[in-house]
């Protein structure tokens, strides 16, 4: 997790291509000192030649690993390691930009319930869950009907600082028709349902 951490944000070019630009110079250079140790009576030219080739290969190599890498995993242009703070700082503007983006959508088309629900998501992976559950409810408020803000609105309510279990489980149960076979569903009513009954005891 750290190196994937490292690898995609972190630095050092990245890190994963780092270990690989560093195994691949590793080779050249044993490769060079073969060659030069092998023919100690090497002209001068040869020797210059052969080194120039070897700078070359080497600079192809750390560019194809650095600015020309696949768009795929395209290089962050950091050389060095970043703070763990400064990484967090990096982390919210990304965070921040998303909610901005899926906002942009929102205005456009209010009724867009699928994007506000995301937005809710967006909340919710951070555990902000009244600021998730606000989102969801919006979302319910155009389709009532919709799965995924049904969901995720129960599960909030769960986790909440409250723990309101009253309130996920009209939620969960309307969820639970639209989608009988979901386990975490009906694992999370049957939990509620079974905490209620001893309570009544």
């Amino acid at each position: 997790m750290t190196n994937g951490k490292i690898t995609f944000g972190y630095g050092l070019g990245d890190l994963l291509f780092y270990y690989l630009i560093i195994l691949w110079l590793a080779i050249l250079l044993i490769t060079y000192l073969i060659i030069m140790l092998k023919n100690k009576r090497i002209s001068k030219f040869k020797s210059r030649f052969i080194t120039f080739v070897l700078i070359f290969i080497s600079l192809i190599t750390i560019n194809g690993f650095t600015f020309n890498r696949a768009s795929e995993y395209p290089w962050n242009g950091r050389i060095f390691m970043i703070s763990f703070k400064e990484y967090k700082q990096i982390k919210e503007i990304k965070y921040q930009n998303k909610i901005d983006s899926l906002n942009i959508v929102i205005d456009t088309n209010p009724r867009d319930y699928e994007t506000t629900t995301k937005k809710g998501m967006m909340y919710f992976e951070k555990e902000e869950w009244d600021l998730a559950m606000k989102e969801f409810e919006k979302a319910l408020k155009i389709n009532p009907e919709y799965f995924k803000a049904l969901y995720n609105l129960g599960f909030c309510y769960c986790n909440n600082e409250q723990h309101d279990f009253e309130k996920a489980l009209p939620f969960l149960k309307k969820a639970q028709k639209i989608d009988s076979t979901n386990e975490d569903i009906n694992r999370r009513i049957r939990n509620i349902e079974s905490h209620n009954n001893k309570d009544l005891r």
